[in-house]
């Protein structure tokens, strides 16, 4: 798919740099931000995001963009996992950020809104939500594309979230891949009342 990158082709800001909340208990957070790098500005989405960082009053940033190992591997898990913990004692809200905002990154919020208790569906849909923004997918699930992306990009990230469980809870699979990578169950229950809408 190819990669949007001008801004006249963006209706606002925040879709021009893939930001928005994650989606926690099946609601927006206004806690948790994801979107493109505010540093690294390979997609020319920086500045912009810098700007939105401060009109939300982001103070936390978890940023991926240099864990270059794919998400499937042991040494990704250890890093994503150390930054998420790192966060822990660090003000919000929170952004969570790579490149452009779409594979790491929604990968790691993927973990995240399985862990506040995000339903599958919805889940998906977030992660999806990033290839409108950088790519104008149709999120229409009986497109072609859209049933491509899905089987492409979304399921295998929720398939190595899957492997972390024995059953068919979301939020059981990212608690037990947060324990396999570093995190104490005090870590894990402390993140999870960050998660917790307010």
């Amino acid at each position: 798919m190819q990669h949007r990158d001008a801004r006249e082709l963006f209706g606002t800001d925040e879709e021009f740099a893939n930001f928005r909340g994650l989606v926690l208990h099946n609601e927006r957070s206004s806690i948790f931000f994801r979107s493109a790098s505010s540093v690294r500005n390979y997609y020319g989405r920086a500045d912009t995001v810098q700007t939105l960082m401060r009109q939300y009053g982001i103070q936390t940033i978890i940023d991926l963009a240099n864990i270059e190992c794919g998400i499937n591997t042991t040494e990704f898990g250890v890093r994503a996992v150390s930054r998420i913990r790192r966060t822990l004692n660090r003000p919000a809200p929170y952004i969570v950020q790579c490149d452009a905002g779409k594979k790491r990154t929604g990968f790691v919020c993927m973990i995240l809104e399985a862990l506040s208790g995000t339903s599958r569906e919805l889940i998906i849909d977030d992660f999806l939500e990033s290839y409108r923004n950088n790519n104008g997918l149709t999120i229409l699930g009986g497109t072609s594309e859209y049933k491509r992306c899905v089987q492409k990009y979304a399921l295998p990230r929720l398939e190595v979230l899957t492997r972390y469980m024995d059953s068919q809870n979301l939020a059981i699979a990212a608690h037990n891949y947060l324990a396999t990578h570093g995190m104490t169950d005090y870590d894990i229950d402390k993140l999870h009342h960050l998660l917790a809408p307010i």
